[in-house]
């Protein structure tokens, strides 16, 4: 059974996944009205499967590797259908149909596959960090 931190990893990646779509929808005008940068929001949307593989593998007790890797195939398979669902409601997208999807899902997998093992790694490198330290206030005690 997932835990916790991966069950939160996942709904941040279907919730960011469904925000960059609809981010499609507005035209830069919008964004430049705001005056936000469009761009820095598409970074901060591809940069989320690294955040939530860092939550999943931090966080999680067991199989901490695990729990962050899992994502690497759940996240291109969400992109890429809600990316069709996107194209099939009308909306401009650049790659439309099953041939279109079989390219969202190839970049999404690439890109994804770098952050998510980024974000485990860090959540590797930094839960041991707090195991270590813990167990040196352990041993100060004692």
């Amino acid at each position: 059974m997932p835990s916790k931190a991966w069950k939160i990893g996942f709904l941040i990646i279907l919730l960011f996944t469904i925000a960059s779509e609809l981010l499609l929808v507005f035209d830069d005008y919008v964004f430049t009205r705001i005056g936000i940068d469009r761009n820095i929001i598409k970074l901060i949307f591809w940069l989320t499967p690294m955040f939530a593989a860092y939550i999943a593998t931090y966080y999680s007790k067991t199989n901490k590797l695990l729990m962050g890797l899992s994502y690497i195939i759940l996240f291109p398979v969400i992109f890429t259908c809600i990316h069709y669902i996107n194209g099939e409601f009308g909306s401009a997208v650049d790659f439309t149909g099953s041939s279109g999807a079989l390219v969202v899902f190839k970049v999404s997998a690439a890109i994804g596959s770098i952050m998510i093992i980024i974000g485990t790694l860090l959540g590797l490198l930094f839960s041991k960090q707090k195991t270590s330290s813990t167990n040196e206030q352990l041993f100060k005690k004692l």
